[in-house]
């Protein structure tokens, strides 16, 4: 059955693809759905920069929407460091 999603086309260095292949293998994903799990959870910080950059745009403050996307990334990269006591 032909998939509803949209499919886009990358180009990317020799240097990308040998990491995304490796990450891969390594999680036994293909490396078109890593791509689409890391564009996934990057989805609330692309919303922030593409508000942030609409109010640019529009000559109006941005710092709200910048201050919620550094915010955002920096819980990500906070709960990265988490580890487990297993």
């Amino acid at each position: 059955m032909p998939t509803k999603k949209r499919r886009i086309a990358l180009t990317v260095d020799d240097d990308l693809d040998s990491l995304l292949i490796s990450l891969a293998e390594l999680q036994d994903t293909p490396k078109a759905t890593l791509i689409v799990d890391i564009l996934e959870q990057m989805r609330p910080h692309l919303v922030d920069l593409n508000k942030a950059l609409k109010l640019v745009k529009e000559k109006k403050d941005p710092s709200k929407a910048i201050n919620k996307l550094l915010i955002g990334q920096q819980k990500q990269f906070l709960d990265s460091l988490e580890v487990s006591d297993d």
